[in-house]
């Protein structure tokens, strides 16, 4: 159980059912004014405990039958810990003599009593506007809008891909069954065809004429560990798509035949991110703080931005209705950066989040957003760095895209909700 997680504040006696206090513990149980719950979730894509949202019984009741959720109890304005639960067995692991730890104010995400509906009940500020929001049963971690905005792609730990319509009620058109949790998706700008890639290792591409996925193929033996991105290459590099892991090997695919053309191994550390450059130039995001620009017609040569941050690489994206000399990257320290990628340096620096950058992508209008463990997404301006809009969920947000003809940005949350805004 890590410190410095998130609490909530509730009115007693919200203590798990079939949960009792110590009888030898020092402090008067029943004359305490109030409860503070530390609730964590085991969190299979990080592989570590991260903040569970008690209010929302189903996800709560769903860890607890899966082992994986804990809680720890904090009595009285001071918060002093008073034992912790394993939800599961309902035993009380550790008491107050063996553990003392306080949890600051400051520390607290959330301070009001009880938390919000998932998916968030703040309004938008400045220059975003919401338009829709799609809901699905568990966390999401990826969305992507299809060119055009005319569609959206939504998948995560549910395990299965939802195909949704943009236009009119914004209804779901299909939906389909993949093995394991979804952790990237992506539109080819030239034909009906979605990739996606699974904490299985898989890669799968799937048709989608007339609005209903259809899986044309996939692969599960190219790579050994988690394939954290997929993207399509531009131009006439468009009948390619690369994938990439924890390894480090990016493998470009022939979408017809789906087969494996080319290996690169730029790195020996995790990549996380992807994002398509022009032809066949691609940039990555990786574990080691890098952030390299490759080539998939020359994969022995790889340039690495200097400097930057000093932490994970969550997010790159390229600039593709700029003028094609711009990155913004995102990462762990909090930061987003842009790149002109001519002088090979960072231009702007962003600093507005609380938390963990995971993803950022460049609007229009010279801005960039980006998306946090912090809940929100940040519209900058990209020359500035002057916020000028923001966006809430409940939860942690992990991806956002943008469709320049649409002019939408699509928001992916672990409130189980994305929010589909319009800019202004």
């Amino acid at each position: 159980m890590g410190g410095g997680q998130s609490s909530t504040v509730v009115n007693r006696p919200l203590v798990p059912v079939g949960c009792k206090p110590p009888t030898s513990n020092p402090l008067d149980f029943d004359k305490q004014s109030e409860i503070h719950v530390l609730w964590e979730c085991y969190d299979d894509i990080e592989n570590r405990w991260t903040p569970l949202h008690c209010s929302n019984a189903e996800l709560l009741e769903r860890a607890m039958h899966e082992g994986k959720a804990a809680a720890t109890i904090l009595l009285g304005p001071s918060r002093n810990l008073l034992f912790h639960v394993n939800l599961k067995s309902m035993k009380i692991e550790k008491t107050a003599k063996s553990i003392r730890r306080q949890l600051k104010p400051e520390q607290s995400e959330f301070t009001t009593l009880g938390l919000p509906p998932p998916g968030g009940t703040v309004s938008p500020t400045g220059q975003f506007r919401e338009v829709r929001r799609l809901k699905q049963r568990e966390k999401l971690y990826t969305g992507r809008l299809s060119p055009g905005g005319e569609m959206a792609l939504i998948g995560g730990a549910e395990r299965i891909i939802r195909l949704w319509k943009m236009t009119d009620s914004g209804s779901e058109l299909s939906s389909a069954n993949v093995e394991g949790q979804v952790l990237s998706v992506d539109f080819s700008s030239l034909h009906q065809v979605v990739a996606v890639s699974t904490d299985y290792n898989s890669m799968l591409v799937f048709d989608y004429a007339g609005g209903i996925l259809d899986q044309r193929g996939k692969n599960t033996g190219e790579h050994t560990s988690r394939v954290y991105c997929v993207r399509f290459l531009r131009g006439e590099w468009a009948k390619q798509l690369i994938t990439c892991d924890l390894t480090g090997l990016v493998s470009v695919w022939d979408i017809q035949t789906l087969e494996v053309i080319r290996r690169i191994n730029p790195t020996v550390s995790a990549i996380y991110s992807m994002s398509a450059g022009d032809g066949s130039v691609f940039f990555a995001g990786c574990d080691d703080s890098a952030i390299l620009v490759c080539d998939t017609r020359q994969p022995g040569t790889v340039q690495r931005l200097p400097g930057g941050h000093k932490a994970t690489i969550w997010g790159v994206d390229y600039e593709v209705n700029g003028n094609g000399n711009r990155l913004v990257s995102c990462g762990m320290d909090q930061t987003c950066k842009v790149w002109d990628l001519r002088a090979m340096q960072v231009i702007t620096s962003f600093q507005g989040h609380t938390n963990s950058v995971h993803h950022c992508c460049f609007t229009d209008k010279d801005r960039v957003c980006s998306v946090g463990r912090d809940h929100k997404a940040i519209l900058w301006n990209a020359t500035s760095g002057e916020v000028v809009g923001t966006l809430a969920h409940n939860h942690f947000v992990t991806h956002c895209h943008f469709d320049m003809e649409s002019r939408q940005v699509i928001t992916a949350s672990f409130d189980r909700s994305a929010i589909i805004a319009g800019l202004e």
